[in-house]
């Protein structure tokens, strides 16, 4: 495996992970009134945790196309804001 690939997958790995941390705070702080923001932190979580999950079938064809995957779901958090 090149050493770009096994660079590449130890990043998403862990920011990933760190990405399903803020999710799982964020739903975890919010009042259980705020019903709508709770299901989009869940929507977070999971859309993390999949992407985490699909990590070790990276290779050289797919690599590219994960990251800007992995890019856009940590932008759609970022644009987000919770209460």
């Amino acid at each position: 495996m090149p050493e770009y690939l096994q660079s590449s997958m130890f990043e998403h790995q862990f920011w990933l992970e760190i990405l399903m941390n803020h999710g799982q705070f964020i739903r975890d702080s919010l009042y259980p009134s705020e019903k709508e923001d709770i299901e989009q932190a869940k929507t977070f979580i999971q859309r993390y945790s999949n992407l985490h999950m699909q990590v070790g079938s990276l290779n050289e064809l797919n690599a590219s196309s994960f990251a800007e995957t992995a890019d856009e779901a940590a932008e759609q958090l970022n644009r987000r804001r919770f209460p």
